[in-house]
């Protein structure tokens, strides 16, 4: 009997070479956020519009529902940390009205710099 865990459930996605630059919940946050941000670009979805570039609006509970085994503390620092590395970038376009929700996006050249950077630690002798 196959475990129903393994099947009844929408799976999440990531890349092992991103959970080694960045680590597994935060590999986890980007690919969610790179997909999303995907799917808009590919519906011409421009809800999301600012600065000329699309971003992803999440909500706390909203990151919470897709990574549900964080609690919100534990999300707050992976973004945190996120942001510090340089690798999300996040606004609050909406911060004069009663949105405070952040919206979020990926910079990919910071990310692929912190990539080559990983790459190289390991293979020092």
């Amino acid at each position: 009997m196959i475990n129903n865990l393994l099947l009844d459930d929408k799976p999440i996605y990531t890349t092992r070479s991103l959970a080694i630059v960045v680590g597994i919940n935060e590999s986890l946050a980007l690919w969610q956020l790179h997909w999303v941000i995907k799917v808009k670009e590919e519906h011409q979805d421009d809800r999301t519009l600012y600065e000329g570039v699309l971003w992803c609006k999440y909500t706390l509970s909203q990151w919470q529902e897709k990574l549900p085994w964080m609690s919100e503390v534990g999300i707050r620092k992976m973004l945190k940390r996120l942001e510090t590395v340089g690798v999300l970038l996040s606004c609050q376009p909406n911060a004069k009205t009663r949105d405070q929700t952040k919206w979020y996006r990926i910079d990919y050249d910071r990310l692929n710099i912190l990539a080559i950077e990983s790459a190289k630690e390991r293979v020092k002798p």
